[in-house]
């Protein structure tokens, strides 16, 4: 099964206690609008690293830029529904999560 891989190339000790803390919380999130967090490590002097589901397709800023104009209604609140039950998700979580970093390019 396809896998991505992310890699975050902070090396200070802080953003690696960072990255193991946000690691360990997101491999124990489940929900369908969310990728699936299976693994995550930790090369030294090379960087961490998630290893996650592979979504097919482009993502919202990919589409932007390709279509250049509106995008139809049905499909944008279809796209919105699906984020918008992802953040309530992580919002329910205990304590509540707090999505840092929604924007086009990662939806």
């Amino acid at each position: 099964m396809p896998c991505a891989l992310k890699e975050n190339m902070e090396s200070s000790e802080q953003a690696r206690h960072q990255f193991l803390r946000e690691a360990k919380m997101l491999r124990n999130l489940r929900h369908p609008n969310l990728p699936l967090v299976t693994d995550y490590f930790y090369i030294p002097g090379q960087g961490q690293y998630l290893v996650m589901d592979y979504i097919e397709g482009q993502d919202l800023e990919a589409m932007l830029e390709e279509h250049r104009g509106a995008l139809d209604e049905r499909q944008v609140l279809a796209w919105a529904h699906q984020v918008l039950e992802a953040l309530e998700y992580l919002h329910r979580q205990s304590p509540p999560i707090i999505h840092r970093d929604i924007k086009p390019g990662n939806i």
